[in-house]
């Protein structure tokens, strides 16, 4: 069988499964360009709006600012929020 691992932190990894001998082997990624490149990991975080609803939404933090990889930087560092989709659609982790 074919096996896919999506992650948030590089690109879809393939692999063949032969479930008889329990060995995998690595096929290809989704995106080669991107296989070389430090990215970081995705962290859930929910903002609590003015009108108290709440914003699910996903962080990710610049290289060398979360050591210990619980999704809190160790120094203030800048932010880009992209906010988009509006109430109906949610971005997805990856």
């Amino acid at each position: 069988m074919v096996v896919a691992f999506l992650m948030d932190n590089g690109p879809v990894r393939y692999y063949y499964f032969d479930r008889a001998a329990h060995k995998e082997r690595f096929l290809f990624t989704n995106r080669k360009d991107l296989e070389d490149w430090p990215l970081q990991k995705m962290h859930p975080v929910i903002i609590k709006s003015r009108d108290g609803l709440d914003l699910v939404s996903y962080l990710t933090l610049p290289v060398g600012s979360d050591p210990e990889g619980k999704g809190r930087p160790d120094h203030p560092v800048p932010l880009v929020m992209d906010v988009h989709g509006g109430p109906w659609v949610r971005d997805s982790w990856g």
